[in-house]
């Protein structure tokens, strides 16, 4: 494996390490969680939402998607962390301490 791509993959690994760490926290936690009840909300709030009052249909779906994609960001990081992982056990060049 070349030495730049082996340091990217390393990159990689620690960002995905911090974030998990940060996503661990007690405060993340309540965000996460608040995120996905506003998510369920906006979902059944959509139910009953009259289908002709466009205004208020796409305010719930900007709810549901701003929610959506942060959760989506934060699994690429964390699944380009596994993945780079993987590969890098599977080269056995993983640094020290990772």
């Amino acid at each position: 494996m070349m030495a730049e791509g082996a340091q990217e993959l390393n990159d990689q690994v620690r960002t995905a390490a911090r974030y998990r760490a940060i996503l661990e926290s007690e405060p993340w936690q309540f965000l996460l969680t608040r995120a996905a009840e506003q998510v369920d909300g906006a979902v059944d709030a959509l139910k009953e939402t009259d289908p002709y009052n466009a205004k208020e249909i796409a305010a719930l779906q900007g709810v549901i998607r701003r929610n959506e994609d942060i959760g989506r960001w934060l699994r690429e990081v964390l699944d380009a962390g596994d993945l780079a992982r993987e590969l890098i056990e599977a080269e056995g060049v993983i640094e020290q301490g990772q």
